[in-house]
């Protein structure tokens, strides 16, 4: 998990984040977060998942699971 204190992600950003869609704003498109949900997505299946939320009172959080096998 990633927290941060800050002010949280926009709710524009977020609703693209949940949909797994790059972010776009006035200096371009922002592909970071959405290439690293596609590779995980290419490299698991199913399996991983990626769950953007914004935490009371303030904040945002980025929750990555990924499965893990022992051998």
């Amino acid at each position: 998990s990633i927290l941060d204190s800050g002010e949280g992600f926009d709710s524009q950003v977020l609703s693209r984040l949940r949909q797994g869609r790059p972010i776009e704003s006035e200096t371009g498109t922002h592909v970071g977060i959405y290439n690293v949900t596609q590779r995980l997505e290419i490299l698991y299946g199913s399996k991983a998942s990626t769950v953007f939320e914004n935490r009371e009172p303030h904040g945002a959080a980025v929750h990555i699971c990924i499965p893990y096998e022992a051998h």
